[in-house]
C-alpha cells in the first residue's frame, strides 16, 4: 500500500511538474469543508498548484458556468446540473449527500410543525429538495427562512433565528455543539452528487483523477458521505 501511494504522488509530481499553475472549482456548499480538507492533501503531493475555490448552491454555480464562469471543475450536489452542462464532458460520481435535522435542544422529529425550521432554497439547492423530500413524508409544511445554500441554512440556526435547519449530516463538524439527527435515507430521493471535468488540462485532469484515488474517497467518507 505504501508504494502504491507513492507511485500515485510521483506521478501527481510528474504530471505538474510547472509552477504557478491554478485550478478553479465551483463546488457545492456542503461540500467546501470536504474540499477543504482534499485541497490540503492533495497540495501536499502537487505544492505548485494552487486551488482557488468558489463555494455556493449548485444552481447559482450552473447559472455562472452557463453564463461563462471560467472554473476548471464543477462539483455539484445534484446529478442533472452537468448533464445539462455538457453530456460529453467527463463525469464522476464523487458523493452521496446524508440529509440530517440540526437543532440546539432535543426535538421529536416527528413534530417539526410546531418549530421555526429553515431549509435551503429547493430551486438551487438539492438538499432544500430532499428536505422537501422529508417533509412531506411527514406531512409538515415548513416554517421559517429559506437559504440560498445549505451553507446558509446552517448559519440561520448558527445565529439563534431558527430552531432546527435541515443540512447536510457533513457540516456536524462545523457546528459539534448542535444536536444532530440523520433523516432516514429512504424518506428522500438520493442526493447524488456528480461532478464534470469543464476544462480538461494537465492540473484538472490530475486533480480529476486524485478525486477517484482511494486517499480522496477516505476523506470524503469520513466526512459522512455515501460513496461508490
Amino acid at each position: 500500500m505504501q508504494q502504491l501511494t507513492l507511485l500515485f504522488a510521483m506521478f501527481l509530481f510528474s504530471a505538474i511538474a510547472h509552477a504557478g499553475d491554478k485550478l478553479y472549482i465551483a463546488v457545492a456548499s456542503n461540500f467546501e469543508h470536504t474540499l477543504a480538507q482534499l485541497r490540503q492533501d492533495f497540495q501536499a503531493l502537487a505544492p505548485t498548484t494552487e486551488i482557488v475555490v468558489s463555494a455556493a448552491a449548485s444552481g447559482s454555480h450552473f447559472q455562472q458556468i452557463r453564463h461563462g464562469a471560467p472554473f476548471d471543475i464543477f462539483l455539484s450536489a445534484e446529478a442533472d446540473y452537468p448533464v445539462k452542462l455538457d453530456d460529453q464532458k467527463p463525469r464522476l460520481t464523487y458523493a452521496y449527500g446524508k440529509l440530517s435535522l440540526a437543532s440546539k435542544e432535543p426535538i421529536d422529529i416527528d413534530a417539526l410543525d410546531t418549530v421555526i425550521l429553515a431549509i435551503a432554497n429547493p430551486a438551487i439547492a438539492p438538499y432544500g429538495t430532499a428536505a422537501i423530500d422529508f417533509l412531506n413524508t411527514k406531512g409538515v409544511t415548513q416554517r421559517g427562512p429559506i437559504g440560498n445554500s445549505v451553507g446558509q441554512t446552517l448559519g440561520f440556526l448558527m445565529s439563534g433565528s431558527v430552531d432546527a435547519a435541515l443540512v447536510s449530516l457533513s457540516q456536524r463538524d462545523l457546528a459539534p455543539q448542535f444536536i444532530w439527527q440523520p433523516i432516514a435515507e429512504q424518506l428522500y430521493q438520493p442526493i447524488k452528487q456528480v461532478g464534470i471535468l469543464l476544462n480538461d488540462t494537465p492540473t484538472s485532469r490530475t486533480f480529476w483523477d486524485y478525486l477517484q484515488s482511494q486517499r480522496a474517497k477516505d476523506i470524503i467518507s469520513a466526512n459522512g458521505y455515501g460513496i461508490e
